[in-house]
């Protein structure tokens, strides 16, 4: 029905349907405002008719809507109802006899819930304020669960069946959808989250997710998300933020949470017949009782329903205390709905002002800044309405006194306070209302209300009582301190938290007191601060819980008198009531008496409190420590009695340790020892009182989690404030051993904390590297452990090295040097794991600093302190006493690898890479001949020794070299290097090592010597082989050794040693390649350098290769490039074959998948010892042949891999001679070869590293880079050798290289002699028509694409 007009307003007839228990109550009141407010604002006029159908009227009449009620009902605007069900109907009667037979028939499909959090309601959410959660929720409202379809049959039997369906069309769907997305595009946010359960119920919400998903490309505009309905539970809760608009089914909205409201004590009726994630939405927005709902037809063709979402509450009907404001808001969206927005605007607003949370019922309407509000009990219907005035200014400052965010708290009190200046001359009934209004405030729940209305109190006390202020003769301090009492008093029957909040409340108070310092005025009389103290320790000493509130508010006050330069009565005052109360001995009381000593000296302090007038006295520091851990024992000792114990553990660490520490801090750390007990008082040092307090007080073994926890608490503490001094000392014996036992296990109680105390110490020396050494010394050093990471399976002390400065390096490599020698155990396989640890953190910290740059510190002399640490321990024996236990052989050979691995990234990163490593083989020279480390391991014949003494006599006049001639530099210090590393291999046992010695002496003639005039090409390729000897072994050191060296060298390398590479290239990766390559030879030595344990792999230089990934070839390559990866498995299977049988001949018996031989009757027969004794013999045989097929198999890999490594160093030492020397003709040399391997090698990584190479070399040789050569027959014929390449089937990326080797030789034949290009054209002529007509040619189309390309841009350059 359209609304009729009236004089250009308005007019709306609405239905009232109040229905059961409070309903009746609740409506009369939501109809009362609604009259007066349009008779306020006069823009619309409104009429209600009452319909009585109820639970009443049904049990009457036997249903709850008469005949033609409907009809009826159509006729109105809207229909405002109130609540339906009684306790004696049954839900389901209920609901559908009236609820759901006005919206079915109404196509009321749009259930809309709207929420929002209100002043006077308090969201169980943290940090959810006014504002801060605005949804709407909208629900399906006839189809679903409320399709009513469904039946029961064997009914009362036990096998009774009921089905309720639920069923949804697209058109239902649709339409909601529609309605919902526009809702949410109306919203300031324009977001919506499309709740269901369609991972459990696949059919009909599947359809409504995907009718979701079609109706949001429609809506651009909005963004759109999907969640399950668990999820959605958990999001509302913590993420409420991130919701808008949310629209759900009515199973999903019902059924998954409603456990959750029954157990809180909600109306059942609520349970069963709401949209629960509503009813959550109004739970989490503070309150279920305020939340409306509305029952629409979006098509506007039927009225549309209106109600609260409260129950009908039997409970309280007819006690007056039912809360109408759900009905007010209802009504608010009856109005907005009905197009009246302003004015639904205004009733929000109205009652939103309001605290929504008051009893009772009420009418409103706007008066200027005031609303007027008349409340009606209607419990009593004899009492007379009486009116009055709400100052809804005051009421809003109040409000935002408890709000969670300082600035309008602070905001508020400004406001507050400004109306108690003495130029507003405030009455004293306005300060009294005002502090009664603000003492009461503090006993507040809400922490934030405690503190904002603290604020406010104190200055406004301060302003009442200030000398400018005029008060009446009836006020005093003592009058205020009497409302102060009287408002936090927590008798009269109290109990429970509203106990615990009132107490909280009178110290608030009692602390706004203090700091208002009126106790302290001229006119103040001393008994009232006598009796703000007297109360604060009755708190303290029969509340417990409250004991260290109450000391912090008296160790602040005592600030504050020093500050205003008090009389000392008053710090008497406190200390005679600290004395009274037993309380000088806890910790309250130390922090308390050491203020007092530090600001008042002069004050009389009580006697026989402490022996030597001093907590902090060295002699007294065994009763500090029982106070400050919270002692029993000590309180049962203390003379006349003590204080209980708190009895309440505090997560927090208490304030007396910040008092206690800052003073001890500055105390002198040097102890005077005192003749008797009348001499002064010497403070204990921070050493002693950290041993005795803390140490042995709160991580002694018995000590308990709780104390434990504020050792922790404390050592953070101390490192993020204490002065490194200070700082240094805290690593003791008992909190070290606490810390690695609750680091080493997740589960364990305090691990969390262990973890944040390692952390502190990285954060202490991140920020400070100077304290690395402190720290290491102390989780390593005697009072920790040499294996810290690995007990607590942490980096700690790997991060802390890394951090380290220069000077802290030093002093933690002398430290790590001690620990080596003396590992503090007698266990050999201890020591060797303690020693293999203080190795592996030496190589960290080498590695952390090898790149280090100039203006970040050098390190270079931390870096050679290492390298002789382990120079020491891996080539000498000490015969003392000073390294217990002795050294094992394998810890040796673990020190000399990981002088490899230092060297290795030393090598590479810094810019004289051979000073380091002439610094060790010089290192170990030295030390062998003064025995300074003792006996040298290592046996040297004179032939040796000669080699030796020659390579160092090179290397001493390439020093000469080195710094008179900086043209040779790069030659210098390769030879350098190369000399350095090959002593290091003799001292290491390498027997070639000796041989190449004198082939580089001889390469080094040739090169640097007085013969370095003469053809060098002979000691070019010596140098080459001395290279390839390196690169074969399997080490990253020789590796990038090698590379370093040939790159100073690659200029000189002869056609005979660019052939010795190339060689290299052609063998097979197979067993064969490896004996034909090393001439049948044992590759012991390369053993040497791999045999490291799998532990140690990650701090070894030795590089694997994997050889496994093969096929990088085709099946149909006509050169058979093989699969011997299925070869290598055919033979496996053919040796296993093999094997079965023999063992089954040997056992007389036969694989399950074979027929038993006719003529193994007998074989189940029992044999005799000769028998049996034969059998074993050949089953031995048949073992011994299988472990030397084992054998054979491991040595084909081995060899693999060795190939695979071998070839890789070979590509990268060619990588470096392109880059140096393309524009040399010899480089056309790698081409064919570099082809060939791109498309033979089974190894993806080295067919991919060849074409790498090539690329490499193609793309430098441009312009004037191109080669030049003297003939071009030898290109001409190596052009052909390339198409015939490429004729050849194989992967893709060997096609590519074939095509830019072939173009960079048609590049070098042009740029000879530019008439070759008809001689080119030919031969790419040739190899198009073996494409067309020879089988065997697999030339792929790209081959001539790329030639194509080349032909048009050298057509220009011919043309031009």
């Amino acid at each position: 029905m359209s609304p009729g007009k009236v004089d250009s307003r308005s007019s709306y007839k609405i239905a009232s349907i109040p229905a059961d228990g409070i309903g009746p109550e609740v409506i009369s009141a939501g109809i009362t405002v609604l009259q007066k407010l349009a008779a306020t604002l006069g823009t619309f006029d409104i009429t209600f008719e009452n319909f009585d159908w109820s639970s009443d009227y049904y049990k009457k009449h036997g249903r709850y809507i008469p005949e033609g009620g409907l009809e009826t009902l159509k006729k109105f605007d809207a229909i405002l109802f109130g609540a339906v069900g009684a306790p004696d109907v049954p839900d389901h009667i209920s609901l559908w006899g009236l609820r759901l037979a006005i919206c079915q028939p109404f196509q009321q499909y749009a259930n809309v819930r709207p929420t929002k959090v209100f002043k006077g309601t308090e969201s169980p959410l943290r940090k959810c304020n006014v504002g801060d959660l605005d949804w709407v929720i909208i629900r399906e409202n006839s189809e679903g669960e409320y399709a009513g379809q469904g039946g029961r049959s064997h009914v009362g039997k036990p096998w009774e069946v009921s089905t309720e369906v639920s069923i949804f069309t697209r058109h239902g769907v649709e339409r909601l959808m529609n309605f919902a997305f526009e809702t949410a595009r109306s919203r300031p946010k324009k977001h919506i989250t499309v709740v269901t359960k369609s991972n459990a119920q696949r059919n009909g919400l599947v359809m409504w997710d995907e009718v979701a998903a079609q109706v949001a490309a429609k809506f651009p505009d909005v963004q759109c998300d999907k969640m399950l309905v668990d999820a959605m539970t958990t999001r509302m809760v913590l993420k409420p933020e991130s919701l808008d608009t949310i629209v759900a089914t009515n199973l999903v909205s019902a059924t998954r949470v409603m456990i959750m409201f029954w157990k809180q004590g909600f109306d059942s009726d609520t349970a069963k017949h709401a949209d629960i994630l509503s009813d959550l939405a109004a739970a989490l927005a503070g309150s279920i009782g305020i939340a409306p709902t509305s029952n629409l037809d979006p098509t506007r063709e039927n009225p549309s329903m209106f109600e609260p979402i409260h129950g009908s509450a039997f409970d309280i009907t007819g006690k007056g205390v039912a809360n109408p404001v759900a009905t007010f808001w209802t009504a608010s969206e009856m109005l907005a709905w009905l197009g009246e927005k302003d004015a639904a605007k205004k009733l929000l607003d109205c009652f939103a002002i309001l605290s929504v949370g008051l009893t009772g019922i009420f009418v409103v309407c706007y008066s200027g800044r005031r609303v007027k509000m008349v409340q009606n009990h209607a419990a009593s219907k004899k009492r007379r309405r009486e009116a009055f005035n709400v100052d809804v200014k005051l009421v809003e400052i109040y409000e935002d006194l408890a709000n969670e965010k300082d600035e309008i708290r602070l905001k508020a009190a400004q406001e507050l306070v400004s109306r108690f200046l003495p130029e507003n001359k405030p009455t004293d009934d306005q300060i009294q209302k005002a502090l009664q209004r603000l003492f009461r405030g503090l006993c507040s729940s809400r922490k934030a209300a405690r503190v904002g209305f603290s604020i406010a109190l104190t200055e406004i006390l301060s302003q009442i009582f200030s000398p400018s202020q005029t008060l009446g003769s009836e006020w005093s301090i003592s009058k205020a301190l009497d409302i102060w009492e009287s408002q936090s008093d927590a008798s009269g029957g109290a109990s429970g938290q509203e106990e615990r909040d009132h107490h909280f409340g009178r110290l608030f108070g009692a602390e706004a007191i203090i700091k208002s310092s009126v106790l302290f005025h001229a006119k103040a009389s001393f008994q009232d601060w006598t009796r703000v103290l007297t109360v604060i320790f009755d708190l303290a000493k029969k509340k417990p819980w409250l004991r260290e509130e109450c000391g912090w508010i008296m160790y602040r006050c005592i600030s504050d008198l020093a500050a205003q330069k008090l009389d000392t009565k008053y710090v008497e005052a406190i200390l005679d009531q600290l004395y009274a109360n037993d309380l000088a001995r806890t910790p309250e009381g130390v922090a308390i008496w050491l203020a007092a000593k530090d600001s008042f000296s002069k004050a009389k302090f009580p006697q026989n409190v402490w022996k030597y007038e001093d907590p902090l006295d060295s002699r007294d520091k065994s009763t500090l420590a029982k106070i400050m851990k919270e002692s029993s024992d000590v309180e049962a000792q203390s003379e006349g009695g003590g204080a209980k114990a708190s009895g309440v553990w505090n997560s927090k660490l208490h304030f007396a340790w910040d008092a206690v520490l800052s003073r001890i801090f500055v105390s002198p750390q040097k102890k005077e020892k005192s003749k008797d007990k009348a001499s002064k008082s010497s403070r204990t040092s921070f050493v002693d009182f950290w041993v005795e307090v803390v140490d042995n007080g709160l991580f002694a073994a018995a000590s308990s989690e709780e104390r434990k926890y504020w050792g922790f608490l404390l050592f953070i503490k101390t490192l993020n404030e204490a002065p490194q001094s200070f700082a240094s000392l805290v690593f003791t014996k008992n909190l070290i051993r606490c810390l690695m036992n609750q680091l080493a296990v997740e589960d364990r109680y305090l691990h969390r904390m262990a973890v944040k105390a390692a952390k502190t110490i990285q954060g202490r020396v991140s920020k400070e590297p100077e304290f690395a050494a402190a720290a290491i010394n102390g989780l390593m050093g005697p009072t920790g452990t040499v294996n810290f990471d690995q007990i607590t399976k942490t980096k700690t002390v790997e991060k802390i090295v890394a951090e380290a400065d220069e000077e802290s390096l030093k002093q933690i490599v002398v430290l790590f040097e001690r620990l080596i020698a003396a590992p503090g155990t007698d266990d050999i396989k201890a020591a060797a794991s303690s020693r293999q640890n203080l190795a592996n953190l030496l190589v960290s910290i080498v590695r952390s600093r090898a790149s280090v740059k100039a203006e970040e510190g050098d390190f270079h002399d931390a870096i050679e302190a290492i390298l002789s640490i382990f120079v020491r321990f891996a080539y000498f024996v000490d015969k003392g006493e000073n390294t217990q236990p002795p050294l094992t052989q394998a810890t040796q050979e673990l020190f000399r690898n990981r002088i490899n691995s230092c060297l290795n990234s030393l090598i590479a990163a810094r810019k004289d890479p051979a000073s380091l490593p002439y610094a060790v083989v010089r290192k170990i020279r030295d030390a062998a001949e003064s025995a300074e480390y003792g006996k040298f391991i290592i046996k040297m014949d004179e032939t040796v020794r000669e080699a030796i003494d020659g390579a160092f006599k090179s290397l001493k006049k390439l020093a000469s070299k080195e710094k008179h001639s900086e043209k040779e530099i790069s030659g210098v210090q390769a030879f350098k290097l190369l000399y350095s590393m090959t002593i290091l291999q003799v001292y290491n046992g390498d027997g070639d090592a000796v041989s190449m010695l004198e082939e580089l002496q001889f390469c080094y003639d040739k090169f640097m010597g007085k013969k370095s005039k003469d053809d060098t090409s002979d000691a070019s390729d010596a140098l080459v082989e001395i290279l390839l000897s390196f690169a074969s072994k399997p080490s990253q050191l020789f590796r990038r050794m090698s590379e370093q060296v040939f790159g100073a060298f690659a200029d000189q390398v002869t056609a005979d040693g660019l052939q010795s590479l190339i060689s290299i290239l052609e063998v097979k990766e197979t067993l064969a390649g490896q004996q034909e390559m090393f001439e049948q030879q044992d590759d012991d030595e390369d053993e040497d350098m791999a045999d490291v344990d799998d532990e140690e792999e990650e701090d070894s230089d030795v590089e694997v290769v994997d050889a496994k990934d093969e096929g990088s070839s085709d099946e149909g390559s006509d050169e058979g490039s093989g699969s011997e990866g299925s070869d290598e498995e055919d033979e496996d299977d053919d040796e296993l074959a093999v094997f079965d049988a023999k063992l089954a001949e040997a056992l007389g018996t036969h694989r399950a998948d074979q027929d038993l031989k006719e003529d193994s009757e007998e074989s189940d027969a029992d044999m005799d010892d000769e028998e049996m004794e034969a059998l074993d013999d050949q089953i031995v045989k048949v073992f011994r042949a299988r472990n030397k097929a084992t054998s054979k198999k491991k040595d084909k890999k081995d060899a693999k891999e060795n190939m695979v490594n071998f070839k890789n160093r070979v590509l990268d030492l060619l990588e470096i001679y392109v880059k140096k020397c393309h524009s040399n003709i010899l480089a056309l040399d790698l081409l064919l070869p570099l082809l060939k391997l791109s498309r033979k090698s089974t190894v993806k990584q080295i067919s991919g590293k060849a074409n790498a190479v090539l690329r490499e070399y193609t793309k430098l040789c441009k312009g004037s880079a191109i080669p030049a050569v003297e003939s071009a027959d030898p290109v001409w014929e190596l052009l052909r050798d390339v198409h015939k390449e490429a004729s050849y089937s194989g992967p893709p990326a060997h096609a590519s290289s074939c095509s830019q080797a072939s173009l960079l030789l048609a590049k070098v034949l042009v740029a000879h002699d530019k008439g070759a290009i008809a001689g080119i054209v030919d031969v790419y002529a040739s190899t198009r028509k073996d494409q067309l007509l020879n089988k065997k040619c697999h030339v792929p189309p790209s081959f001539f694409t790329e030639w194509n390309n080349w032909c048009v841009s050298m057509s220009k350059q011919l043309k031009n």
